[in-house]
């Protein structure tokens, strides 16, 4: 059951989960009673900011492209792009500006099969895919809320959380912006228990060879403990 709460805060993809009726499951009583628990964590603002983006619709912008859309009101807000690994993908700047949407800017995607050799688990893995956000919705917070929830989902569940990234840069920054620390290698989130002991999450990052995701990333909800 865990992981359809997991799945119920994705921007979500028929592609790669083809088993979930995407629309029914959204009105799921459990799925509501878990957004309803997350939802009590956040700020009146973010509750009301995150209540727009409970409904999903599905737009084609062409015969290649499915996408899947959280709207307020037929208000196009946000959009996960299904196949971010085909060569059209360049046609989604196109696609989006036309459709008022702004250029996509975070660094999520939506292709775990490409991941099968890396990731045992399928199902196990959390991903919220492209994200874009329509120009006078920007600045927000959107984006930043669904990383939140997801994020935190995925740990409290001993989820795997994934994120695609685009250039090393945009790795970098966006680990420092979710207070992630490098170790060596690989990053790592402070997580210090009840004792005070300070903990980190595991982070670690795989090449993926691709023309636009140059390399992937996931979390693990594997925590040890580091002696300073």
């Amino acid at each position: 059951m865990a992981a359809k709460v997991i799945l119920s805060f994705k921007l979500l993809s028929k592609k790669c989960y083809n088993m979930f009726d995407i629309p029914n499951f959204l009105t799921n009583n459990f799925a509501k009673h878990e957004i309803t628990c997350q939802l009590a964590n956040l700020s009146r603002q973010e509750q009301e900011l995150f209540s727009q983006l409970v409904v999903q619709k599905y737009v084609n912008l062409d015969t290649n492209y499915s996408i899947g859309c959280f709207d307020n009101e037929n208000n196009l807000v946000g959009c996960c792009l299904n196949s971010p690994y085909d060569p059209k993908v360049s046609m989604w700047n196109v696609a989006g500006t036309n459709n008022n949407v702004a250029k996509v800017l975070s660094f999520f995607n939506d292709g775990f099969a490409k991941l099968s050799n890396t990731i045992p688990e399928e199902n196990s893995v959390f991903d919220i895919g492209y994200l874009a956000i329509r120009e006078d919705y920007k600045g927000k917070g959107i984006a930043k809320l669904l990383i939140s929830l997801s994020e935190n989902v995925a740990f409290r569940s001993n989820f795997e959380f994934c994120i695609g990234l685009a250039t090393a840069e945009a790795t970098r920054n966006i680990f420092k912006k979710r207070d992630y620390k490098l170790l060596g290698q690989q990053f790592h989130k402070d997580c210090r228990n009840s004792e005070g002991v300070q903990m980190f999450k595991e982070a670690k990052c795989v090449d993926f060879g691709s023309t636009f995701i140059k390399r992937r990333c996931y979390w693990k909800n594997k925590c040890h403990k580091i002696i300073l």
